[in-house]
């Protein structure tokens, strides 16, 4: 059995190793596909308030299933990618699509450089969002990490570039950026069908700071990214740009089996160029979000975490339900076997700031229930 001790943290805490500190050994070259995988099937019930799927009756329709593949080939190059189908309520339709893939050069831990469609670094989970056996708790905060914006942040067709500098008794840097672009059919994927999203733009810079103590790190993060829209609303069709500027600062620490995260963004996001601003009409907004975090392994199977997370939609308007939505949550995980787990997950909730009114009846924010509970239940398989 692997030893668990403190990996929950550290998973909790640091993002996976997307880009990688440092170069295959030589006997790696040549091997053969290292092959990976998992499947996850979610239960969500709320008390009052549909989120993220029919949840006030009860929805098992939250389900993912990925497979991914590496291979070191000629000296400091590797390949990969993964295929990956999800479903969650009306988002997804469990069709497979190439989640990510690339070609990697890396011969030195300074400087590297990764080319096709590459998870984006931002924030500590970004890269490691889609990665249930790597931490305790099911839902990352959604004020920093939406589980339906997945598609359009998680990665883009691009350029990576990346690299880490040691730095003695400072301790060390490490940085990555990305360069690139998305388009997306997302008929089947978002709850507005038929709409056509491309993104024209996308460009993201994380710098992070390994202090000299031990476990402990400071990040920040940088994200822009443009939306060019085709959609209906209200059954009249419109189209226009949603460019967005998103920032975090991050703090982790992780040491035993225990480990915390703090992360804190204001985000600025706009609506232009409408074609019919009566139903859809032109904006600018900053947005307020971030979390605290704890996790702490109690045995080598069995973790709890606790993490409190706010969100402010509109950092001038911040009074009123439909402007806010505050999270606080409780995780426990329970690893069955080496390769099987089970978790629990409870939040106390305030506001219907990021509550999708199409789930709702069409009710606006401002009618929904403002205090409100969430279960969660999540088993994985994976391999």
């Amino acid at each position: 059995m692997r030893d668990r001790t403190g990996a929950c943290a550290v998973a909790l805490l640091a993002a996976a190793q997307t880009f990688p500190a440092r170069a295959d050994a030589p006997e790696e070259q040549g091997r053969a596909f290292d092959v990976h995988g998992f499947a996850s099937q979610g239960f969500l019930w709320s008390t009052d308030n549909n989120y993220l799927a029919h949840s006030a009756r009860g929805s098992f329709e939250f389900s993912e299933l990925a497979l991914n593949l590496t291979k070191p080939l000629v000296s400091d190059v590797r390949v990969g990618g993964q295929l990956f189908a999800h479903r969650l309520g009306p988002i997804g339709d469990l069709k497979a699509i190439a989640d990510w893939y690339y070609v990697d050069w890396h011969r030195f831990d300074a400087f590297a450089v990764r080319a096709g469609r590459v998870k984006l670094p931002f924030g500590l989970y970004n890269e490691s969002s889609d990665y249930d056996a790597g931490r305790t708790i099911v839902l990352l905060p959604q004020s920093l990490y939406s589980i339906t914006s997945r598609d359009f942040l998680l990665a883009a067709t691009g350029v990576a570039v990346y690299g880490n500098v040691a730095m003695g008794g400072a301790g060390g840097l490490s940085y990555a950026a990305v360069g690139g672009t998305l388009f997306l059919d997302t008929s089947q994927t978002i709850s507005a069908p038929g709409t056509v999203v491309d993104v024209p733009y996308v460009a993201v810079a994380r710098l992070a700071w390994d202090l000299p103590v031990p476990g402990l790190r400071l990040a920040a993060s940088g994200l822009y990214v443009r939306l060019d829209f085709d959609t209906t609303v209200a059954g009249q069709p419109v189209s226009g740009r949603l460019p967005a500027v998103l920032d975090a600062v991050s703090l982790s620490f992780a040491r035993g089996p225990f480990g915390f995260a703090a992360e804190y963004g204001r985000w600025w996001v706009a609506v232009e160029g409408s074609t019919n601003p009566a139903v859809f009409p032109n904006l600018e907004r900053w947005t307020d979000r971030g979390y605290v975090a704890g996790v702490y392994n109690l045995t080598e199977r069995f973790s709890c975490a606790l993490y409190g997370s706010v969100f402010f939609a509109d950092v001038d308007h911040r009074e009123g339900r439909q402007n806010y939505q505050h999270d606080g949550a409780l995780a426990l995980r329970y690893d069955l076997t080496d390769n099987w787990l089970f978790k629990v997950e409870a939040h106390a909730i305030q506001g219907t700031a990021s509550l999708n009114p199409a789930l709702n009846g069409n009710r606006p924010r401002t009618q929904l229930v403002p205090d409100w509970g969430l279960l969660v239940l999540k088993t994985t398989a994976y391999f």
